[in-house]
């Protein structure tokens, strides 16, 4: 992690070091960070990014917290994060470094983090504190999911890296010198925190993309919510948007039971990108379920809803590719009729 106020004359040693990511000091409580003086001027990250950047780290900033609102605080430094790009694949995730005094406490990590994945548009987010610390807060237990742990714990300070005394939950990257100038050539200051990663750069960095639920996301659950409400009801008195936001995994469970067309659109809901093909295979285990005497009256249903719910979770744009699960759906629904009065013929004649 290199500080924006430590002074980096040679980029391509830095990286030629073997530094493959740092995180860069982006906001302290809710103003942009200030440069190491006394008169606390304003330096915001920038040149430090695109310096990283140019040789190849992967660069992710980071917020100081100080005592007070953790929204307010999150929304600056997400503001930060958008600006500078430091987001998605192949950027670390947006950490929030707790450390002050006053904000040493779970419910300001979690609201913070929450608020940041909201406005940032990803689960990748990350939390920064020392051991003692960890031990304290537990932060492996809080409710964020796609929280990357960065624990802080120098043992001896010599500039090797020993085992995390205090805590014993995950930790998936660890800062474990201040002291590690010897370790980075490139850099002049006095003193470099150095961290180490227990998990692949790959998953640190994001892979190919994020599943986080973004704003859009939220919004086209509430469509098809909406669109559900008035054609079925949600078993159990539970909404559907409920179902998908908070049990997306158990969704199917929630509906055992229902129709072949409450199954059929929550594949959809679960999965706004499933394909025609996919999607036809899951309508066939769908209808295998419903009884006989349904099958008229389901592919009725089915073929009057499945288009209107598809373009309502994934807009206007997806009609042509609605029409054509229709038109899949309406075909396999034929064959499986068609196959089950042939198999009724040869038992009758046999």
């Amino acid at each position: 992690m290199f500080r924006i106020y430590q002074n980096v004359q040679d980029w391509p040693a830095v990286r030629r070091s073997g530094v493959e990511y740092c995180w860069v000091k982006a906001t302290n409580g809710t103003r942009i960070a200030f440069a190491n003086n006394a008169a606390r001027t304003p330096a915001p990250a920038d040149p430090t990014v695109a310096g990283a950047r140019s040789v190849g780290i992967a660069p992710g900033l980071y917020g100081y917290a100080l005592p007070g609102d953790p929204i307010a605080q999150a929304d600056v430094l997400a503001a930060e994060v958008i600006r500078l790009g430091c987001r998605g694949p192949g950027t670390l995730p947006p950490a929030l470094d707790l450390e002050e005094p006053g904000t040493k406490s779970a419910d300001f990590g979690v609201r913070f983090l929450r608020r940041l994945q909201e406005r940032i548009g990803q689960q990748r987010v990350a939390i920064y504190m020392s051991a003692s610390w960890a031990a304290e807060l537990r932060p492996d237990r809080w409710d964020v999911p796609g929280l990357v742990i960065w624990i802080a714990s120098y043992g001896s300070n010599s500039g090797g890296r020993g085992a995390i005394p205090y805590y014993v939950g995950r930790t998936d990257v660890h800062q474990f010198t201040s002291e590690g100038l010897h370790l980075v050539r490139g850099i002049t200051s006095s003193g470099l925190d150095v961290n180490e990663s227990d998990i692949a750069l790959s998953t640190l960095l994001g892979g190919e993309d994020d599943d986080m639920f973004t704003d859009n996301d939220r919004a086209k659950l509430d469509r098809l919510n909406a669109f559900l409400a008035e054609s079925a009801n949600a078993p159990g008195g539970q909404t559907l948007h409920d179902a998908i936001w908070r049990n997306g995994d158990a969704l199917a469970r929630v509906l055992a039971g229902q129709s072949a067309q409450n199954e059929v659109l929550a594949q959809v809901a679960q999965n706004p990108e499933i394909t025609a093909d996919a999607l036809g295979d899951r309508i066939d285990t769908a209808v295998a379920r419903a009884t006989a005497g349904l099958a008229e009256e389901l592919t009725a249903r089915l073929l009057a809803h499945v288009a209107p719910a598809m373009v309502a979770v994934l807009g206007e744009h997806a009609a042509d590719q609605a029409g054509r699960v229709v038109d899949e759906l309406s075909r396999r629904l034929h064959d499986d009729g068609q196959e089950a009065a042939d198999t009724t013929t040869e038992r009758t004649t046999a």
